[in-house]
């Protein structure tokens, strides 16, 4: 039986682990098109596009300043958006893009696996605007198939198969599930989405009303 060895981060990039990366990938970022402003997801879908292409044909891929002057465009477009880089909806769609934009440069197996992490980050940002059970279903498989693509960059030689990914990855994740009980028994629900009710909503507010009536001021003559 042949030993299997651990990939080092500066070995090349296997278009098989490539392709299972896009694929995880895509289930991260997906849930995120429908908040997201077009110009950001057309950028998205073109960055996923070109990576594939790349992986397909092998050429090379373009050089740090191309991938810079696009880093600078996007978070100057994402601020014009939201006129902002704090908030729910500008963090989520800057998150979004650099993952997306990551992808064009990469180089080694390192770069992979950290473009991997950043798709779990853009996962669990979902919960920011929804917590459904099916969301939830939705975001185990998703994790699922990324760790599955992060075993295949974590070993060198031969090609993982589906199996040799899927297996170990299912059960890392059954291994996991003990704790994520033991979480969701002692920490408590919160009655409202994670980030309160709303981008814009307000707590409470100080000062007059705009309109007022008589005897509406109590104590006022």
């Amino acid at each position: 039986m042949t030993a299997v060895r651990a990939r080092t981060p500066e070995e090349p990039l296997d278009r098989g682990n490539i392709l299972w990366m896009l694929a995880a990938l895509t289930l991260c970022v997906a849930p995120h098109f429908v908040r997201l402003p077009i110009w950001a997801s057309i950028v998205v879908v073109a960055s996923f596009g070109w990576r594939l292409d790349l992986t397909l044909s092998g050429r090379r891929k373009p050089g740090g300043r191309l991938s810079t002057l696009l880093a600078i465009a996007s978070t100057l477009a994402t601020f014009l958006s939201y006129k902002s880089f704090f908030g729910r909806d500008a963090g989520v769609t800057l998150l979004v893009l650099m993952l997306a934009l990551k992808l064009i440069e990469l180089r080694h197996a390192r770069d992979a696996m950290f473009v991997l992490f950043l798709g779990l980050f853009a996962l669990l940002a979902n919960f920011l605007y929804v917590q459904t059970a099916t969301m939830g279903g939705f975001t185990l498989l998703a994790v699922w198939i990324n760790v599955a693509a992060l075993i295949g960059f974590a070993r060198s030689g031969r090609p993982a198969t589906p199996v040799e990914r899927l297996r170990p990855a299912a059960a890392l994740l059954a291994q996991s599930l003990p704790v994520a009980v033991i979480l969701f028994v002692i920490f408590p629900r919160l009655s409202g989405p994670l980030w309160g009710e709303g981008e814009h909503t307000r707590a409470g507010s100080l000062g007059m009303s705009e309109s007022m009536a008589p005897g509406s001021l109590g104590g006022i003559e």
